[in-house]
């Protein structure tokens, strides 16, 4: 719970995978999770994510034809004030390009990373151990958090 209130009045880069364990309620963090994303629609704090993270939640969904999951993807995404979806625009990319140069992560890791650059974030949340060696923004682990 210390982790949550100290979250208070900020901006959250966050990734793929925090979203789809809270939406398919992953046992191991739907704890965090469910404090996480029910501060955030409070407004405690605000977050960001890609544009990206739309293709990369709703693929599997619909390759099983299971729709109403969809929806409800499309529901957190869409639906929360307190988040934003933000496209990639040209400075994301050469940002992006950049953050790959640099550390040798995979392009998906670098849009999310460099869209939360771009928009201010003061960390980004993900479950990607890798990502860790980035630098140039505070990189939070769900793992280290439990």
């Amino acid at each position: 719970m210390e982790w949550i209130k100290s979250l208070a009045n900020k901006l959250i880069g966050l990734d793929t995978a925090p979203i789809i364990y809270f939406v398919e309620e992953n046992e191991k963090y739907i704890g965090i999770l469910t404090q996480f994303f029910n501060h955030l629609a409070k407004g405690a704090f605000n977050a960001v994510t890609s544009s990206l993270t739309v293709l990369e939640i709703l693929v599997w969904p619909y390759s099983k034809r299971h729709y109403s999951l969809a929806e409800k993807y499309k529901e957190i995404l869409v639906g929360s004030k307190h988040l934003v979806v933000m496209p990639v625009s040209i400075d994301i990319s050469v940002e992006a390009a950049k953050l790959r140069a640099k550390y040798k992560i995979r392009t998906p890791d670098a849009i999310q990373i460099a869209t939360a650059i771009h928009c201010g974030a003061d960390m980004f949340l993900t479950n990607d151990l890798k990502l860790k060696k980035v630098k140039d923004i505070d990189i939070v682990v769900l793992d280290d958090l439990l």
